[in-house]
């Protein structure tokens, strides 16, 4: 009988460990080290406790009192071994991984072409200092989202965009190898103005008609198309848009919009 409880439950600790350890391949995977970390942790409580839990007789000489503490804690604590095991394994899979691709993004980076004069007029034209960026697709494992908008810094001698991301960071888009372009939609202007309605703090001029606030016509209205204070007078209008006795005004009609909604326009 004694042989048969032993036997049950070997398999059942045979059990959770194969299960523990699936689940340990999903956890240990994860960006931050500390979830795989849970499971080996709580099989070497199980062992700990196994082992004060153990008992025997008063009389029974110390050689096989250590010898059945060792092997209670030899026999509990092979989850435990077995889910590090994973969990080493699986981290430095995920190292290997981390490295090989910066190794690729940088060996695209050495063999890619330097534009020609023209190209990097066309280039800075296109993208002028101050102006916003939507990030279509960059190749750097530290990238930010795609849709992720940024101020651009200029255009360098290779080609290179410099951006400062909204989200924070500044990595360049590289000429050849990523892609972006300038706000163009209804919802992207949308988000830049935003943004950008964070640190307008009220300036001298309205961001929808670019007029000096004046007595009368001062910038205390918020708008109603983004997260942004207008004049007074924007304000009105935009109500009586709403109320369909004015055609809307779009958003890329807006002055800000056109001085290029980046940081280097008056205020």
């Amino acid at each position: 009988m004694a042989i048969i409880t032993m036997l049950v439950g070997l398999g059942v600790l045979l059990a959770f460990t194969v299960l523990g350890c699936v689940l340990e391949v999903f956890l240990a995977r994860r960006e931050s080290i500390w979830p795989g970390l849970v499971l080996p942790i709580l099989a070497g409580l199980y062992a700990v406790v196994m082992v004060l839990s153990y008992t025997v007789a008063p009389d029974t000489p110390w050689n096989q009192v250590l010898g059945g503490v060792l092997a209670v804690f030899l026999v509990s604590g092979i989850p435990a071994f077995l889910l590090l095991m994973v969990f080493f394994i699986c981290r430095s899979g995920r190292r290997r991984k981390k490295q090989l691709e910066k190794m690729n993004v940088q060996m695209r980076r050495n063999t890619m072409r330097i534009p020609t004069k023209s190209e990097l007029e066309k280039l800075r034209k296109e993208f002028p200092k101050g102006c916003r960026i939507v990030l279509d697709e960059m190749d750097d494992v530290q990238a930010p989202k795609p849709g992720s908008q940024g101020t651009c810094q200029g255009v360098d001698d290779a080609g290179n965009i410099l951006v400062n991301w909204d989200g924070g960071g500044s990595l360049n888009v590289v000429y050849g190898t990523d892609i972006c372009h300038r706000v163009a939609s209804e919802e992207e202007i949308r988000q830049s103005l935003d943004w950008f309605g964070k640190r307008w703090h009220r300036g001298t001029r309205c961001p929808r008609c670019g007029a000096c606030k004046e007595a009368g016509n001062r910038l205390l209205a918020q708008s109603h198309r983004a997260d942004i204070t207008v004049c007074e007078a924007c304000g009105m209008l935009e109500g009586l848009e709403d109320a369909g006795l004015l055609e809307r005004l779009p958003l890329a009609e807006w002055w800000i919009v056109k001085k290029g909604l980046g940081g280097s326009f008056p205020r």
